[in-house]
């Protein structure tokens, strides 16, 4: 019968289930079929407790099943199987599942344990394991589906890697990055390493990679790592399937360039910065003495710099209806100031500055990074 695997009878004595001491038992088949009925042997692991569907009062668990080369996903809405389960799972026993409904997607099955589903103890040719070290990981293009800001954990091999650069947050503090292109049998997907992760992984390498926060940036997705949660990763075989092509360099992904005007100004922010580690200071009464917040030096306020921060609306001139709020931390601003001979940061006041730019009819080209939004160079178009 094409599809299905014939198994033979085999007897079966478990001391562990309570149902019976001693069962004869024909698989008759197993079904590779998507989205049918099916016969899945196994152990099971990670029952998790009833939980309610977000929009309705449906009640569900999930768990996951160790077949003999891979971990296949499982959801229940029967709460009252959820004990039986977890004696399983508490157990090892393996177990046959009947009658379980099976579905495929991006290459990735789950099954769903139904009210008829029966369980019964079997004796497999492969032992109990720890499924994190063999669990089926969702696809890369399987993220699309995912929410936002959720974290997640894949296998993909690692390609493109750009040298570690620096970036200014709107704090004012400076953070080391790195960009990467991760790449499976079904996509590619842009990952942004931070600070301590930086140069920890190495390229044309496949990784197993946990804690990676999905993002997304003009209707991109890419993957960073995680501010508070603890990144993981380990290097694993390579992929045995054909990898998706990768289409775009890893600069493409993360900036775009565009014809623009000014049409606005968000944010105008001036402050002073120390003379000996260029943080903010803020200025004592008599208005003479500045203090540095970071470094506590006491100094002139006359000796501090001022450190300029904007948040500019720009509009694409080729297409108005296009608009990117762009931010531009000091060194930024910096070069877009040498642009107008109307403007000198060291002595022209907030207000002043945000008129002189939206007086600027000039047209500019902007790059800028797609991720943050924030400038990467600006220079003007000469008409």
């Amino acid at each position: 019968m094409p599809g299905y695997v014939p198994i033979c009878p085999i007897t079966v004595t478990s001391d562990t289930l309570d149902v019976i001491s001693t069962i004869s038992l024909t698989l008759a088949f197993f079904s590779l079929a998507p989205n049918s009925y099916k016969t899945v042997s196994g152990y099971i692991h990670s029952v998790s407790p009833v939980k309610k569907a977000a929009n309705s009062q449906t009640k569900y668990f999930n768990c996951s099943i160790q077949t003999n080369d891979t971990v296949v996903r499982a959801v229940c809405f029967n709460p009252d199987k959820k004990p039986h389960l977890e004696k399983i799972q508490k157990g090892k026993t393996a177990v046959t599942l009947f009658n379980v409904r099976s579905s495929i997607k991006d290459e990735v099955e789950s099954v769903v344990i139904q009210n008829n589903t029966k369980m019964q103890p079997v004796v497999l040719p492969f032992s109990y394991k720890d499924i994190s070290m063999m669990s089926s990981l969702p696809s890369l293009a399987s993220l699309q589906d995912v929410s936002l800001e959720q974290l997640v954990e894949v296998k993909a091999k690692l390609t493109r890697l750009t040298a570690v650069k620096t970036q200014n947050n709107r704090f004012g503090q400076t953070l080391q990055k790195q960009e990467a292109i991760l790449v499976d049998h079904t996509t590619s997907i842009k990952v942004i390493l931070w600070q301590e992760h930086c140069n920890t992984l190495t390229e044309e390498k496949t990784y197993r990679l946990r804690n990676l926060r999905i993002k997304e940036s003009y209707g991109t997705r890419y993957l960073n790592t995680p501010k508070s949660e603890h990144f993981e990763f380990e290097e694993i075989p390579a992929f045995t399937q054909t990898l998706a092509a990768v289409a775009t360099d890893i600069e493409s992904l993360s900036q775009a360039k565009m014809s623009a005007k000014i049409i606005g100004v968000q944010t105008a922010t001036k402050s002073l910065s120390c003379v000996a580690c260029k943080k903010k200071v803020t200025i004592k009464t008599s208005g003479q003495i500045a203090n540095c917040q970071s470094c506590k030096l006491m100094q002139k306020v006359n000796a501090c710099s001022p450190q300029w921060i904007l948040k500019i609306l720009f509009q694409n001139t080729n297409n108005i209806s296009e608009k990117v709020a762009i931010m531009l931390f000091h060194q930024e601003v910096t070069k877009l100031a040498t642009l107008s001979s109307d403007i000198n940061l060291n002595l022209i006041s907030e207000e002043e500055l945000i008129l002189t730019l939206l007086e600027m009819d000039s047209e500019f080209l902007i790059t800028y990074n797609t991720s943050s939004n924030k400038l990467i160079d600006v220079s003007q178009i000469n008409i």
